[in-house]
C-alpha cells in the first residue's frame, strides 16, 4: 500500500512537472512571437486569473541566472574598481523580488493612463516570461564579459539596446499602442526597475 501511495506521488509529481515544462516552452514561443510582432504570441499564454499569478514564477526560473549574472558583474567590478565594496547578496535578491511586483504595478497604472486596463493581465503575464528569456541573454552576455573584459563597453550597451528593442516590440504588440506610447512604457518600467535599488539602499 505505502509502495502504491508513493509511486502515485512520484507519478503525478511527474505529470505536475511535465505541465510546467510544457507551459514553460509555450511561453518562450509565444515571447519570441510577440518580439516578432506577431499578436499570435498571446495564443501561448494562460491569460485566465489563475495564468497572471501564475505567471510570477517566472522569478523563479529566471533566478538561477540572475545569480550567475550577478557574480560575473560583481567579479568585474571588482576587477575595474578594487576599492568597490560588492553589495550583499540578501540586498541583490530583495531587490530582484521586489521588481517584479513593482513593474507589474507599473503597467497597472500605465494601462490605466493609456486605457489599456483590459491588456493589463497579459502584459504583465507576457513581459514576465519575457524578463525570462531577457535575463538569460544578460546572463550569457555578462559571461562572455568575464571571459573577455575588453569587450565590456560596446558589447553591453549592444545588449541591453537589444533587451529594450525586444521589450519595446513586445509592449507595442501586447497593449495595442503606437510608436511613442511604447517608447514611454518601456522607459518608465525600467526607471521603475532602475529605482528599486537606490529605495532598497536608502532602507538597508
Amino acid at each position: 500500500m505505502i509502495r502504491d501511495l508513493l509511486l502515485l506521488i512520484c507519478l503525478r509529481f511527474l505529470r505536475d512537472m511535465l505541465r510546467g515544462v510544457r507551459a514553460l516552452i509555450a511561453a518562450f514561443r509565444g515571447v519570441l512571437k510577440l518580439a516578432a510582432r506577431n499578436p499570435d504570441g498571446l495564443e501561448h499564454f494562460d491569460v485566465s486569473a489563475d495564468g497572471f499569478w501564475r505567471s510570477f514564477f517566472a522569478a523563479l526560473v529566471a533566478l538561477p541566472f540572475f545569480l550567475v549574472e550577478r557574480h560575473a558583474s560583481a567579479t568585474i567590478l571588482a576587477a575595474l574598481d578594487p576599492d568597490r565594496e560588492p553589495r550583499p547578496i540578501d540586498f541583490e535578491l530583495t531587490v530582484y523580488f521586489l521588481s517584479w511586483p513593482a513593474v507589474a504595478l507599473a503597467f497597472l497604472g500605465l494601462g490605466l493612463l493609456l486605457q489599456r486596463i483590459h491588456r493589463f493581465p497579459a502584459m504583465v503575464i507576457a513581459f514576465n516570461w519575457l524578463t525570462v528569456a531577457t535575463t538569460v541573454v544578460v546572463c550569457m552576455a555578462e559571461i562572455v564579459v568575464y571571459i573577455a573584459p575588453r569587450v565590456l563597453s560596446p558589447f553591453m550597451l549592444a545588449v541591453y539596446a537589444m533587451v529594450l528593442i525586444v521589450e519595446f516590440r513586445v509592449v507595442r504588440v501586447v497593449m495595442i499602442l503606437d510608436t511613442l506610447q511604447s517608447i514611454g512604457v518601456v522607459a518608465l518600467t525600467t526607471l521603475v526597475s532602475m529605482l528599486i535599488s537606490p529605495v532598497v539602499l536608502q532602507l538597508w
